[in-house]
């Protein structure tokens, strides 16, 4: 579950003078194993202008990628590129504070949904099967929706991805955009090879494993007669998505790759929002299911300790070391290119 905890900062920068502050404003986010005053020294190296950062503009917050991308959507008539916006009077950043906190305390309030979804997971089902609610229904519409516009997302950023990516495999300078480089992969032993070739030996040295296994599925489709509020919001955010992917795609030129990187954010924060209401929405059809197997018509969620056979590679390499390494695959080392600055997940 992304339910992690964190930070929004709202750093300001000084102007030339060194006393005022000038109107933009960085709205970014740290995750609980840093501070925002670390995040704070990184984005000061390489700026002109001293940036500035105090504790009445850091909020705390459960769900913190959640409410990072809730208050840039917010806010995207403020934005300048990327995180900077500009709020031209203080009645304007307080306001913007106000909301954060505000969306805190609703992930706040959330917490015990996921606290209870997540010791439930541990707790085998008991095979019995509920009849549905209407609650249930709605969230499991609500399910779906979030579900397909997640997938709607990650289809429509592929196209942005592929001109910057290959925007910067021209030559053409991207900035922070993307980067390449190269990575190993270790040699590892190619069990279903040595199975193949010899099955009477690999079964020698197959042990019992116990490990617990966990799945969640919808059982049913989206049903348009459901709510009509729910819908018209998945046809409005589907047809701004479609909006964003069409202007990318007609920005062909390198020296709007700034832009790219914008429109690419948007969607970005568009799929996170998505998960988010996945998450949530599949976390209350969880604690409906309870100790129970699932809910009829809606959705199964099978938990038990399962017992299977697996290879015992440690044993079979130090019986038979020569024939583990005969069966070692070679490294194998892949050249990449990835964006750097918009992730399925930012770090900022």
């Amino acid at each position: 579950m992304s339910y992690k905890p964190g930070e929004i900062y709202f750093i300001r920068e000084q102007s030339h003078n060194g006393i005022d502050l000038t109107p933009l404003v960085k709205i970014g986010l740290v995750h609980e194993n840093r501070s925002s005053y670390q995040r704070l020294q990184e984005h000061q190296t390489g700026n002109p202008r001293t940036l500035v950062l105090t504790d009445s503009n850091i909020i705390p917050t459960d769900a913190v990628d959640n409410v990072e991308a809730q208050l840039h959507r917010r806010f995207a008539p403020n934005r300048i590129s990327g995180e900077w916006f500009e709020f031209n009077t203080s009645s304007e950043l307080d306001a913007a504070l106000a909301d954060a906190s505000g969306l805190a305390g609703e992930m706040s309030k959330l917490r015990p949904l996921f606290e209870q979804a997540e010791s439930l997971q541990v707790t085998p089902d008991d095979g019995e099967i509920t009849d549905a609610s209407e609650d249930d229904l709605m969230i499991a519409t609500d399910l779906h929706i979030a579900k397909a516009l997640v997938k709607i997302c990650k289809t429509a950023k592929k196209p942005i991805e592929e001109l910057i990516k290959k925007t910067f495999e021209s030559g053409v300078n991207v900035g922070t955009a993307a980067k390449s480089g190269t990575k190993t992969f270790v040699s590892k032993f190619d069990e279903a090879k040595f199975k193949q070739d010899y099955p009477e030996q690999y079964d020698e040295f197959l042990i019992e494993s116990s490990s617990w296994y966990q799945r969640f599925y919808l059982d049913s489709k989206i049903a348009k007669s459901t709510d009509v509020k729910q819908f018209r919001a998945f046809n409005e955010t589907q047809d701004e998505i479609t909006r964003i992917d069409t202007q990318a795609i007609n920005m062909s030129s390198p020296v709007k790759i700034n832009g790219l990187n914008d429109l690419l954010l948007e969607i970005t924060q568009l799929q996170v929002i998505a998960e988010w209401d996945q998450e949530v929405a599949e976390a209350k059809l969880k604690q409906a299911c309870g100790t129970q197997l699932g809910i009829k018509n809606i959705c199964k969620w099978q938990r038990s300790d399962r017992i299977k056979p697996v290879f015992d590679t440690g044993s079979f390499s130090k019986k038979h070391p020569e024939q583990y390494i005969d069966y070692l695959l070679d490294p194998v080392t892949k050249t990449y290119i990835r964006l750097t600055n918009v992730k399925t997940r930012t770090s900022n």
